[in-house]
């Protein structure tokens, strides 16, 4: 589990609440994404709500498994708060707030097996006349409908990406999928 480290010149207090703020502001200056970031805040508040008043260093392995397992949520979205734990508190390892990461070692919920869900005909044309009145996202639903572009790469188009004479769409390589 997370330990302050013994030597007490080398050792960092922070509560975990502190932690996330500095977790966050890192990455705000290393220029992540808005997606990300936003994403970033709002699982980090769910992490904070349950231990942010505690000192990192007392995290352990066991708090982190039995708050991932008791989460109510699909397996993924269990995985992607592991992912953003993980990554905090490997912030916390670097900073010498924590010897190791309680998350290394915590529950990982298995992956579910599922199908691809594919829209009927009747389905899609039901979503495009929903969002018919909605302008600001008929484009983007619209394409995600029929040219395959994932969700992230629509939210970071531009309009002179997408060639209404040529039928395409450009998705420049800093449009792409990426990492965050």
């Amino acid at each position: 589990f997370c330990q302050l480290l013994s030597s007490p010149s080398n050792r960092t207090s922070i509560t975990v609440a502190a932690l996330c703020d500095k977790f966050q502001a890192l990455k705000t200056k290393e220029n992540k994404s808005r997606r990300y970031l936003d994403d970033l805040h709002y699982r980090l508040g769910i992490l904070a709500g349950e231990f942010g008043g505690r000192i990192a260093a007392d995290v352990s392995t066991d708090d982190v498994s039995a708050w991932l397992a008791g989460m109510n949520a699909a397996p993924q979205t269990v995985k992607n708060y592991r992912t953003i734990a993980r990554s905090l508190f490997s912030y916390g390892v670097t900073l010498k707030a924590c010897a190791e990461n309680p998350v290394d070692r915590a529950f990982m919920p298995s992956k579910a097996e599922t199908e691809v869900g594919i829209l009927t005909m009747a389905q899609a044309a039901a979503l495009l006349k929903a969002a018919h009145d909605r302008p600001e996202i008929l484009p983007a639903i619209a394409i995600g409908l029929f040219a395959g572009v994932r969700d992230a790469e629509i939210h970071r188009l531009d309009w002179s990406e997408i060639g209404f004479e040529s039928g395409f769409i450009t998705i420049k390589p800093t449009k792409g999928k990426k990492k965050a």
